[in-house]
């Protein structure tokens, strides 16, 4: 985990080229440090993607069941809020 977790970035954590981990400050503006498992073998689980452009997309959506309650997707580094 990253001593300082910036606003407005998607953090994709690896471990021997493998990732296991994107973190990320809520956008919703919070402040919250949102944890998403990228370890297949375990619940729940997301899949991460750094694009050509250097963005990223977090798949399937981020939905916070406790606090802000936020629910959005990470797609191409824009955030896409859901109803």
């Amino acid at each position: 985990m990253p001593r300082f977790v910036a606003p407005k970035t998607l953090y994709i954590l690896n471990e021997d080229g493998d990732p296991w981990q994107a973190t990320m400050v809520c956008p919703c503006g919070c402040g919250a440090v949102l944890e998403m498992n990228l370890v297949p073998d375990e619940k729940a689980v997301w899949r991460a993607r750094v694009e050509k452009d250097g963005t990223g997309t977090l798949h399937p959506s981020v939905w916070r069941q406790v606090g802000c309650r936020s629910h959005f997707f990470i797609r191409n580094g824009k955030i896409r809020w859901c109803d």
